[in-house]
């Protein structure tokens, strides 16, 4: 009984391997499934699996060829399940959204604008006189904006201006204590005044002219009387000496009238010297603007060379754009006419005028766009500027005739 049981689970293994070869793994998982005792069987543990086998075998389908998009897995029993796709010369069109509109994630979590990320729309658009280029978002910038410091040092005495005042050019708005200045400049006026008076007296040169003149007369007796033998050559040569000592102090007194006007201009100098210093005292403005931050105030000791008032020009400001490169060259801007257009409160739209001064020095963003810098004239009305650093505008260029068309606006 033993050695029957093993021969039967012999067979059924041969011929399960025979199927397993020939139909795939697929057809062997459908065709040999074994029946398990229950575990409550009464033949329990030593009961002995029992296989179905099927009485015909099922006919093998060839795998089929065909285009990927329409043929399906064949998963009937004895198939391959395969489908072998043709490949297609068509090309793949990838659907983008439009400009604006919006996408969600497949969670819903948030939104994304797709115009965001798209490429700014840059361009020229036509205009009477030639062409435009406008530039949607610009910026105002001050063109003069410095620091006024205190030339010297010194205790600040006076201070006469405040924040947001108008200050014309050349106008004294502090002054640095300069009375220690103002004694030394009055010792150096009189010692120019003392020098002066030395250089321009001649009573020294006109005594030693008067004394030359005596002692040379002298001279020319003693010669005279040696020659009749009435004077000897010791007395000569001593007449002789003294009218050459005499001829040296003449000498002597025009260099001490030339000393004397040196020293005279060096005082002059020193002088000068000083009252520079004291002008230097005076903090003044350089240039016609306002007043916008005061650093040190009335009685406070300042350094030579820390900065007292914040102070920069109204008048005439900068506004500034980036145009990309595609939609015009830098040639096309430079020294052209803008038009800067304001929007105030309640939508009402002020207009300057001004002139692109000079061209880009330089390509941002890997050249692929530039900065476009106008000088613009600004207004005073009603005790206030209407162009302020830091506020957001728009701004028009007139280009040349004979740039090209690339767009409809100029996004930054």
């Amino acid at each position: 009984m033993y050695h029957f049981s093993l021969r039967n689970n012999f067979v059924c293994t041969a011929l399960a391997l025979c199927a397993a070869i020939t139909l795939g793994p697929s057809a062997f998982g459908q065709a040999f499934s074994p029946t398990l005792p229950k575990a409550n069987s009464p033949a329990g543990s030593d009961a002995k699996p029992k296989y179905s086998l099927p009485r015909t075998l099922p006919k093998l389908e060839q795998p089929q060829l065909g285009d990927a998009a329409q043929s399906k897995p064949n998963t009937s029993f004895g198939g391959s399940g395969l489908a072998m796709p043709r490949s297609s010369n068509r090309k793949k069109t990838v659907s983008r959204p439009a400009p604006g509109s919006s996408t969600r994630d497949s969670f819903g979590a948030f939104e994304v604008d797709s115009s965001l990320s798209s490429p700014a729309s840059i361009g020229a658009t036509s205009s009477g006189n030639g062409r435009e280029l406008f530039i949607d978002i610009c910026n105002v910038k001050l063109m003069q904006d410095i620091m006024i410091p205190a030339e010297e040092e010194g205790l600040l005495e006076e201070l006469n201006v405040k924040e947001g005042d108008a200050v014309p050019a050349g106008k004294v708005i502090g002054k640095i204590d300069a009375a220690r200045m103002a004694i030394e400049a009055d010792e150096a006026r009189e010692k120019l005044k003392i020098q002066r008076e030395k250089a321009e007296s001649k009573s020294a040169l006109n005594l030693a002219l008067q004394k030359y003149e005596l002692a040379k007369e002298e001279y020319n007796v003693a010669v005279r009387l040696g020659r009749k033998g009435s004077r000897s050559t010791h007395e000569i040569r001593r007449a002789k000496f003294s009218m050459k000592a005499s001829r040296a102090e003449v000498e002597d007194a025009m260099d001490q009238s030339k000393e004397a006007a040196g020293l005279a201009r060096l005082e002059e100098i020193n002088l000068r010297r000083i009252q520079f210093i004291v002008g230097k005292m005076q903090i003044s403005t350089p240039f016609e603007g306002h007043v916008m931050e005061i650093l040190k105030h009335p009685m406070e000791y300042v350094q030579k060379g820390e900065d007292v008032v914040r102070f920069a020009r109204m008048d005439k400001l900068w506004v500034e754009g980036t145009v990309s490169s595609d939609a015009c060259k830098p040639s096309d801007v430079k020294g052209q006419r803008v038009t800067v257009t304001l929007r105030q409160a309640g939508g009402e739209e002020v207009q300057f005028q001004g002139q692109v001064v000079t061209g880009p020095l330089e390509l941002e963003g890997v050249g692929k766009r530039f900065r476009v810098r106008a000088e613009v004239d600004n207004r005073f009305e009603n005790g206030q500027w209407i162009l302020l650093p830091g506020a957001s505008l728009s701004m028009s260029v007139e280009l040349s005739p004979n740039t090209a068309s690339r767009g409809t606006r100029v996004q930054r």
